[in-house]
């Protein structure tokens, strides 16, 4: 997987990464969702 540096978003792709790129969105909607639980966790923490 290459990734252009004039658009990070744009992957120039010869080797089928279209799969991987499909992967792309539920990955950074999971790594999201762990990044608000944690952020949610430590704010809980400091407050208690």
């Amino acid at each position: 997987m290459i990734y252009d540096p004039a658009d990070p978003r744009e992957v120039r792709t010869d080797d089928g990464a279209r799969g991987r790129r499909a992967l792309t969105g539920p990955l950074l909607i999971g790594m999201g969702a762990l990044y608000a639980v944690g952020a949610a966790v430590a704010i809980l923490t400091i407050r208690s």
